[in-house]
């Protein structure tokens, strides 16, 4: 598994954020700290394959990657003694010009929410992030043909600049990019900025037969909302059919062009890129935080 750039596109602007919506239909748990429960069981043509809560504590620098395994966790860290073979993150490595992935400088979690925290570690003079994902049982990948995916997520104290995130699905064999296609929902500068692009939500759909990383972008549009907001995210991916929401607000549908090879889902962290791709240097810090993940396969 390799890194994958954050891509290249301006946010879209806006001036309000987007109040916090209802959750995803269907049972769920108990109230949660971002206002949603997890959704618990199956929901109508879904059967859940995925359910992370984040329950258990672990304080940064208990989350090491695997120095032999690249994508797991170190069997002796305090995540995996936690979470088993339940998550899994990118191994510690550049992202970028100015960025390098670092799960112990990064990763805890407490209060039943994962934190990203990016910032300058003085230790290493690196700027440092994060990728984590969650594994099907029994399987150390995620990856999958269709499904459907939920995640409530938000940036805090985000007092920095040039810093990004994006969760998206990407090919589950990294070759077949950008010909296979890409998901990115949500994507970008996660400031805490309360008017114009920086800071707003957006997303993009890069369709499969597509040559360059660019070739027939499809803009998600964010409603205005703002990351340092609580937001439910969900992908829906069916054979010919591709529909993205924000808070059960659909945002894109599209039916042509849509992915058709498994893919996975991660959701990592880095450096901002200009509008011309090129890499930011980051300053301050900031968090990204996920209350919870679900995913479901066609029942």
């Amino acid at each position: 598994m390799r890194t994958h750039p954050i891509n290249r596109r301006a946010l879209l602007g806006g001036s309000a954020g987007l109040a916090l919506g209802a959750a995803v239909s269907g049972a769920a748990g108990a109230t949660s700290a971002s206002g949603a429960a997890l959704p618990v069981g199956d929901l109508p043509g879904w059967k859940q394959v995925i359910r992370e809560d984040f329950t258990t504590a672990v304080p940064r620098g208990g989350f090491v990657a695997s120095p032999t395994t690249y994508g797991e966790l170190a069997t002796t860290c305090a995540a995996y003694r936690a979470y088993g073979r339940r998550l899994g993150v990118y191994g510690n490595g550049p992202v970028n010009t100015y960025g390098y992935y670092d799960v112990s400088k990064t990763l805890s979690t407490s209060g039943s929410l994962l934190d990203m925290y990016l910032h300058h570690d003085t230790a290493t003079n690196r700027n440092v992030s994060a990728a984590v994902f969650p594994f099907r049982a029994g399987s150390t990948t995620n990856a999958h043909l269709y499904g459907r995916w939920s995640y409530r997520m938000r940036s805090y104290n985000a007092t920095g600049t040039n810093w990004a995130c994006v969760s998206l699905l990407w090919p589950d064999v990294d070759s077949q990019w950008p010909i296979a296609g890409e998901i990115d929902w949500p994507e970008g500068d996660v400031r805490a900025v309360p008017s114009g692009a920086r800071g707003n939500v957006a997303g993009f759909f890069h369709p499969r037969g597509a040559q360059s990383g660019h070739e027939g972008t499809v803009p998600i549009p964010g409603l205005n909302g703002l990351w340092t907001n609580w937001h439910t995210y969900t992908i829906e991916w069916l054979p010919n059919s591709l529909k993205c929401y924000l808070n059960n607000h659909l945002v894109l549908s599209r039916a042509t062009r849509v992915p058709s090879t498994p893919m996975r889902w991660i959701t990592q962290s880095c450096p901002s890129n200009d509008n011309r791709g090129a890499p930011l240097r980051p300053a301050g810090s900031a968090h990204v935080q996920i209350d919870w993940v679900v995913a479901y396969d066609r029942a």
